[in-house]
């Protein structure tokens, strides 16, 4: 610069002016040089690294504390609800663990263990609804594991949500088949709801579509005696022992109901024909010997 106009910005005050902002100007170079600041990540990094310090050193209270610094952020949103439930859950404040599990999964709906914690949360409180359907959302996620569904089934027999249960069970046996035991408590629930229709529908629909699984014979025949319908179930059981000659529990059931309904030469014909065969338990064996 030339020494006479240095002269004249020093004597009109403009020489500190012109430095503050050359000062700026380099600044400014130097700060889009280096890119974005990074303060604000490394402090939610540094408070995350404190929250798990404090976590695993059983420091739970100044854990906390981090970790709700941390919940509105993107990169540690996630961890920070998940550890938020879990401490409370730990420390048996189940509603604050079931309010962090439940806004955890709504923002991140694919999150296994925020689900399993958060239908955890709910059974502890007795909220069987939300702890089905959070059953519900893992066996979907996890297709192959039947356990969820079971687990909601039972929650939701639990809070005596029958509806619920029996559309459980319906999706049991829609992706892994049905069976005879899922067939019987579908009938049961049908029954508690008074709905004898709906369970002898059911225990039909078994036998037709499962003619070789001599179980279906058995359960409705016994419906049929439970429910007033002697002949029907002593004429199913004379077709199945027909179909299953060597199934000593059908030929025992026959002669139990025969003897029921005075039919003693042929409870007596069957009971022998049960004795001879195997899987027939004793205590079966009993009510018609006498």
């Amino acid at each position: 610069m030339d020494f006479a106009i240095f002269r004249r910005l020093l004597k009109n005050g403009l020489m500190q002016k012109w430095l503050v902002a050359v000062q700026a100007l380099l600044f400014s170079a130097t700060l889009f040089a280096q890119g974005p600041s990074q303060e604000g990540p490394s402090a939610l990094s540094n408070t995350y690294y404190k929250a798990e310090t404090y976590r695993l050193t059983g420091r739970v209270v100044l854990a906390m504390e981090a970790y709700e610094k941390l919940v509105q952020s993107d990169e540690y949103a996630e961890a920070a609800h998940y550890q938020l439930a879990r401490l409370h859950f730990e420390q048996g404040s189940f509603y604050p663990a079931f309010q962090y599990a439940s806004n955890g999964a709504a923002l991140f709906p694919e999150n296994t263990w925020m689900l399993r914690l958060k239908a955890q949360c709910a059974k502890q409180l007795g909220d069987t609804e939300s702890a089905g359907r959070a059953f519900e959302a893992l066996a979907e996620l996890q297709p192959g594991q039947p356990e969820y569904l079971f687990d909601a089934f039972s929650v939701y027999l639990q809070g005596n949500a029958l509806e619920d249960a029996l559309r459980v069970l319906g999706t049991v046996a829609h992706e892994y088949g049905t069976t005879p035991e899922l067939v019987s408590d579908q009938v049961s629930l049908y029954l508690q709801q008074n709905d004898a229709k709906s369970a002898e529908k059911t225990l039909v629909a078994a036998v037709k579509e499962h003619p070789s699984v001599p179980e279906y014979y058995g359960l409705l025949s016994q419906f049929y005696d439970g429910n007033g319908k002697g002949k029907k179930a002593i004429k199913l059981l004379e077709k199945a022992v027909e179909r299953f000659p060597l199934n000593g529990a059908l030929q025992m059931e026959l002669a139990r109901i025969s003897q029921r309904h005075g039919k003693t030469a042929q409870a007596m014909y069957h009971m022998e024909q049960g004795l001879v065969l195997d899987g027939v338990p004793l205590e079966d064996l009993m009510p018609v010997a006498l």
